[in-house]
C-alpha cells in the first residue's frame, strides 16, 4: 500500500493500481526509473607541466567500479572516448582530459592537465677539428637530434638560442673560438661544444737575386 513518497536508490520499474475494499481495481500504470551513481572526477598524476623526453600519466577515480575515459587532443571525453586501462606514456606535448562513468554511473566532471614534452638535444658535431690554418678554414657542423637547430658564437662566449643560427658552412678568415649548442623550439638545449682555430695570413715573398761581375752588379 502506498502511504507516502517512495525513495528509489536503484533502477526500478514502478507499477501501480488503485483499488481496495468496495472498488474495482484500476488499470495498471507504470514508469521506469534509471538511477545512476554519481561519480567523482578522475585524479590525474603527475600534475601538468614541462617534462623532458616523456612523462607517464596515471588516472584514478574514487568512485568504486566506475570506468575512466580520456582524450589527448583537447576534446571533451565521453563514454565513446578511449578507455583507460593503464599508464599513458606521453612522448609529445598533449592535454589529457578524463571523465569517470560507465554502465550505471553518471559521467563525472572533466579533469584536465596539460603537458609540454621537450626533447633533450644532443650536442652538435663540429666536423672540422680546431688547429692552425692558412688564409681561411671552412667549418661545417651537424645536429644529431632530428629537427634541432644549431646556434653558435665566435667570440668565446657560451651560445644560447638567441645566438646566430647556423645555416651552412662557416668560413673563418680570422682566428676564432667556435662554440655551439643544439636546441630550438620544443628542445632542451644541449651541452656546449667548442673548437679553436688559428688563421694565419698567406704572405707573399719577393726574392731578389744579385749578380756581380767585378765592379758591376745587377738586380
Amino acid at each position: 500500500v502506498y502511504d507516502g513518497v517512495l525513495k528509489l536508490t536503484e533502477s526500478a520499474t514502478l507499477k501501480a493500481i488503485a483499488g481496495g475494499d468496495g472498488f474495482v481495481t484500476s488499470d495498471i500504470v507504470s514508469s521506469v526509473y534509471e538511477i545512476l551513481i554519481g561519480t567523482e572526477a578522475p585524479l590525474i598524476m603527475p600534475s601538468g607541466g614541462t617534462y623532458v623526453d616523456e612523462v607517464e600519466v596515471l588516472l584514478s577515480t574514487a568512485s568504486e567500479g566506475a570506468l575512466i575515459y580520456y582524450t589527448l587532443d583537447g576534446s571533451d571525453p565521453t563514454e565513446e572516448s578511449t578507455l583507460y586501462d593503464g599508464p599513458i606514456t606521453l612522448t609529445e606535448s598533449a592535454t589529457v582530459k578524463a571523465v569517470a562513468g560507465g554502465s550505471g554511473y553518471a559521467l563525472s566532471d572533466i579533469a584536465e592537465e596539460s603537458y609540454e614534452i621537450l626533447i633533450a638535444a644532443e650536442a652538435p658535431v663540429i666536423e672540422v677539428a680546431g688547429g692552425t690554418y692558412v688564409d681561411s678554414v671552412n667549418v661545417t657542423m651537424l645536429a644529431p637530434t632530428a629537427g634541432s637547430s644549431i646556434y653558435y658564437t665566435l667570440d668565446g662566449s657560451d651560445p644560447t638560442v638567441e645566438s646566430p643560427l647556423y645555416d651552412g658552412v662557416l668560413t673563418l678568415t680570422e682566428s676564432a673560438t667556435l662554440k655551439a649548442i643544439a636546441g630550438g623550439d620544443g628542445y632542451v638545449s644541449s651541452e656546449v661544444v667548442s673548437e679553436s682555430y688559428t688563421v694565419l695570413p698567406n704572405y707573399e715573398f719577393v726574392v731578389s737575386f744579385y749578380v756581380t761581375d767585378g765592379e758591376n752588379s745587377q738586380n
